[in-house]
This record gives C-alpha cells, sequence and structure tokens, in this order.
C-alpha cells in the first residue's frame, strides 16, 4: 500500500489554511536527503521548524516522496528539499494543533505481509460493571 502521510500532511495543510491558521512542518534535520540552509535553526531533538504558509514560503509542493519550497533566509531565497520520512508533523504553533507522525516508517510495511491478529489473553475479571440508571429524581 501507499504511504498515508502524503495524504495527511496535505490535509493537514488545507484544514489549517482554511482555519486562517499558518501551517508549520517540523522535520529532522538530520535524516537522510534533508537539505536545509545554514540559517536554519536545528533544536537539541536535531529538528528545524518551517512556516510553510502561502504567506510565507512560494512555490510549495507536498509531493508523495518530498516536499519542496522557496524560502527567503536573511534576504536570501533558498531551496528547501526534503524527503517525506523527515517530517515529524505539520502544525499551529499558535494552538499546537495539528498531525504528528511517529518514527514508524510506513514504506517498510509490504502488502504481502501477513497481519498479525493480537493474542488473546486469559479471562480477567472485568474492571467495568454495568450501572442500571435509577429513573427516580431525588
Amino acid at each position: 500500500m501507499k504511504s498515508s502521510k502524503p495524504y495527511f500532511l496535505e490535509a493537514t495543510y488545507r484544514w489549517l489554511i482554511d482555519n486562517h491558521r499558518d501551517p508549520h512542518v517540523l522535520i529532522d534535520a538530520f535524516a537522510p536527503g534533508v537539505m536545509i540552509p545554514d540559517a536554519c535553526h536545528v533544536d537539541d531533538d536535531h529538528c528545524v521548524l518551517f512556516n510553510i504558509g502561502p504567506e510565507a514560503v512560494s512555490e510549495l509542493v507536498l509531493g508523495d516522496d518530498t516536499v519542496s519550497f522557496l524560502a527567503s533566509f536573511n534576504q536570501v531565497v533558498h531551496t528547501i528539499n526534503f524527503p517525506l520520512s523527515a517530517v515529524r508533523a505539520i502544525y499551529c504553533v499558535d494552538n499546537g494543533r495539528g498531525m504528528f507522525f511517529d518514527d514508524l516508517d510506513e514504506e517498510e510495511w509490504e502488502e504481502d505481509e501477513a497481519f498479525d491478529a493480537p493474542q488473546k489473553s486469559p479471562k480477567k475479571d472485568n474492571p467495568f460493571r454495568l450501572v442500571e440508571k435509577n429513573n427516580e429524581s431525588d
């Protein structure tokens, strides 16, 4: 199966734009294939945060395998290009709403890989109990 990540990335981008929010993408700066200018601030977790809103970048391409755009740093326009596998999140920094991706690389899944159903555990006491609603008013 194709990766769902590009679909979630594009849908979240559109959702943030439709709600008048600036979408920011958080990427792993040390992931293979990441090309960013030296002017970018890399945090302690090796991540870089880019505002990819329409007023911040131009020629944005949210592709099936890569993300690219033009952005200005210190009044110099740079081409930013990174693989989708480097994307850790797309969200609004104002309220934290968006989509965060785990480290699982979907492309490693194989279509013909058998699905391992969870094993049934021995029956335990049910922690829930049925409570009947009392219709009498107090």
